[in-house]
């Protein structure tokens, strides 16, 4: 599990899910999997505001995608991982899919809940 302070601002991160394709698309018969870059949440702010929404990005949350839309998470995703490959060839949990408004749609980037934030109530459930 990432550490307490790790900050993955600018980095390449992978989604996995079976959720649609694209909004209001089909549902995949494999395994769908997108790389997206995690985004600081004031410029996730900024683009929900740029994009007509005035959607509250909460400390709890980290968001990731392309200001321009392009790639993303989709409907039926949530719950799904966010995460990254550490330099030891092992894979880090970062975030979980939560919500976002349509997929892959300008200025408005998947949000994802912070893996780091729940690490507490993760430790007293797990022991881990």
């Amino acid at each position: 599990m990432p550490g307490d302070d790790a900050d993955f601002t600018g980095q390449m991160a992978t989604v996995t899910g079976w959720g649609r394709v694209k909004y209001n698309g089909g549902i995949p018969s494999l395994l769908q999997e997108v790389q997206v870059p995690v985004m600081k949440n004031a410029d996730c702010q900024d683009l929900f505001l740029k994009g007509g929404h005035s959607k509250r990005i909460l400390e709890s949350f980290l968001c990731a995608g392309y200001a321009t839309g392009e790639k993303d998470s989709c409907e039926g995703d949530s719950g799904g991982p966010l995460m990254m490959e550490r330099p030891d060839g092992r894979w880090q949990l970062v975030g979980t899919v939560s919500h976002g408004i349509r997929c892959a749609a300008p200025y408005l980037p998947g949000v994802y809940m912070r893996t780091t934030f729940f690490k507490p109530w993760l430790h007293s459930i797990t022991g881990v």
